[in-house]
C-alpha cells in the first residue's frame, strides 16, 4: 500500500511560461491510461487558468477544487475559464455527471482548513515548486489532500528554475527529507 507522492512531468524543453506546464499536464491527464479519474476528487493547486483541473473533469472527475494563492486569479482567470469550457459538460455526454467546482484563494499554509483531511485522489500542479522556500507548505498541503494509500500527486515543473534555485530534483529531495510523513512515500518517478 503505497502512497504515489511525485510523479514529475519535466518538459524536455523549459516552456517560458507555467500556461504551458499547464497544458502540458493536461494533456498527460488526457492521454493517460493509468489515471483513472471517473468520480475522482481532484485538487489542483496553483491553477492559473486551471487546465489540467478542466482536462479532469473532461477525464470524469467527481469534484474538481481549483487553488491559487491570489484570488483575483481566481476571479479573472480560473473561475471564468471554467464556466466557458464546461457549461455542458454532462448534458453533452462527455461525462456521466458534471462535477462539483470548488474554488479557494489564499496560502498554502491555511489550505487545510478548506480542503478535508485524505480527501483528494490526485493533486495537480505546473510550475510550482520554483521557490525552495514554499517546499515546506508544498509537501505538507500534499501530505493532507492525499488519500492513503494510492493519492497521487501530479506535479508538472522545470528541472530548475534559473535565479531561484528550485526544481524537480530539490523538491523531490524534499519529499524524501519529510521524516513525518506517514502517508508519503519518498520514492518518485518522472514521466517526460
Amino acid at each position: 500500500s503505497e502512497h504515489n507522492v511525485l510523479h514529475a512531468v519535466a518538459a524536455r524543453r523549459d516552456p517560458a511560461v507555467a500556461r504551458a506546464q499547464g497544458e502540458k499536464l493536461a494533456i498527460e491527464l488526457g492521454t493517460s491510461e493509468t489515471i483513472k479519474l471517473e468520480g475522482a476528487s481532484v485538487i489542483e493547486l496553483g491553477c492559473g487558468h486551471g487546465l489540467p483541473g478542466i482536462a479532469a473533469a473532461f477525464s470524469g472527475a467527481g469534484a474538481v477544487t481549483f487553488a491559487d494563492y491570489n484570488p483575483e486569479v481566481l476571479h479573472t482567470l480560473t473561475v471564468p475559464n471554467v464556466q466557458a469550457n464546461t457549461p455542458d459538460i454532462a448534458t453533452a455526454g462527455l461525462v456521466s455527471k458534471k462535477p462539483v467546482f470548488r474554488y479557494l484563494g489564499g496560502d498554502w499554509s491555511h489550505l487545510h482548513r478548506f480542503i478535508p483531511l485524505h480527501s483528494a485522489d490526485l493533486v495537480l500542479a505546473a510550475e510550482t515548486i520554483y521557490s525552495t522556500a514554499a517546499y515546506p507548505k508544498h509537501v505538507a498541503i500534499l501530505r493532507h489532500c492525499l488519500k492513503p494509500p494510492h493519492g497521487t500527486a501530479l506535479i508538472a515543473a522545470k528541472s530548475y528554475y534559473f535565479g531561484v534555485g528550485g526544481g524537480t530534483r530539490l523538491f523531490a529531495a524534499a519529499v524524501e527529507e519529510d521524516g513525518k510523513s506517514q502517508t508519503l512515500n519518498p520514492k518518485t518517478s518522472f514521466l517526460i
